[in-house]
């Protein structure tokens, strides 16, 4: 079973927690300066890391897989676009894609541990845990004053980013997110879309992370997020329940079309099952809705994105084809959809 296809800890506002940690290995320049010969060293070096701590990790060559798969990987979180285009790179995974390493990205190791729901006292512990594995082999650049050493100054130090991605439909529908934003930004931490720096809020689902890691240790950039992320989660949560007594109806109308939709339609694009999703998403938190679990939704939001449709289907599509496979996967998926309680 894969991490995201799990039932989430904690509020079902929070669907996906993911630690991230940036290495550099000592005697190697770091970013563009970095030889084809010395990317090929270093994919082996961590190679041999793996294996001498005996993870259960499998390595996929990005020059080695093709477009569809590369594409897969990124909708999936696993890589970023910047290591789609990059040789020689490699990703390290394990197989419930859960514990993941990216090879000559921006650094020269990107350790990433991911896990459905809020579950950053787990995720910070097992990516702590692959780093002392790899620290055994490897010699990471370190200095006693700035901490690690990172390509990017805003990693320096701890080189963690921590986010968790939240389901924000009325505080997005109310204008409200902005200030949330605003407010986030003023004590270290980013709100962006779904696939980060850039990218727009696809679902309503947004990564709430730290900005900085200098002068703090990741247990306290952990706490600082997790503190962060209650009072999103309880803004979002009243917001909620103000609407439902204020509009009685209204949510219970919306979540329905949108369940109607999904279960019928013969061809849906990207955007649209993102759309409804966000609504049957909110239909199943207010028990509006019942007969499906947060994992299946969770699930969905990687399954009905174009390259892992390819992925499923193990062939190229037409956009016309994604539409129509798409749909036939949420009218399957979304099948055991019943009126709540």
């Amino acid at each position: 079973m894969k991490w995201y296809e799990k039932e989430g800890k904690g509020p079902d506002i929070a669907v996906s927690t993911r630690v991230r940690l940036a290495r550099n290995v000592q005697g190697f320049p770091f970013g563009n300066r970095l030889s084809r010969e010395q990317a090929e060293t270093l994919i082996s070096r961590a190679e041999a890391a793996v294996q001498r701590a005996a993870l259960p990790f499998h390595t996929l060559r990005i020059d080695q897989i093709s477009p569809q798969q590369r594409a897969d990987l990124y909708e999936k979180h696993l890589i970023s676009r910047e290591l789609m285009q990059k040789a020689p790179a490699a990703l390290l995974i394990s197989q419930d894609e859960s514990c993941s390493m990216m090879v000559n990205e921006e650094d020269h190791l990107r350790i990433q541990v991911m896990g459905a729901g809020v579950d950053l006292d787990h995720c910070l512990e097992e990516a702590l845990r692959l780093n002392a594995f790899l620290e055994e082999s490897l010699e990471f650049s370190y200095d006693q004053q700035l901490g690690y050493l990172t390509q990017c100054p805003t990693n320096l130090g701890a080189g963690l980013r921590a986010s968790v991605m939240l389901h924000l439909p009325l505080l997005t529908r109310t204008g409200q997110i902005d200030g949330v934003i605003s407010a986030a930004s003023k004590v270290g931490l980013e709100i962006r879309g779904l696939y980060g720096e850039g990218s727009r809020a696809q679902g309503e689902l947004y990564q709430v992370s730290n900005s900085v890691t200098l002068g703090f240790s990741e247990q306290e950039l952990c706490e600082k997020l997790k503190d962060a992320v209650e009072g999103i989660v309880r803004q979002e949560q009243a917001l909620r329940q103000a609407f439902q007594q204020q509009y009685p109806g209204q949510l219970e109308d919306r979540v329905w079309r949108a369940a109607g939709l999904l279960r019928y339609a013969r061809r849906m694009s990207g955007q649209e099952a993102e759309s409804l999703l966000s609504d049957l998403r909110l239909g199943l938190s207010t028990q509006v809705l019942t007969g499906i679990g947060t994992g299946t939704l969770n699930q969905l939001i990687y399954q009905i994105k174009p390259a892992c449709l390819e992925t499923a289907a193990d062939q190229s599509l037409t956009p016309d084809q994604r539409d129509e496979a798409r749909a036939a996967l949420l009218r399957k998926t979304l099948e055991g959809i019943r009126e709540g309680t």
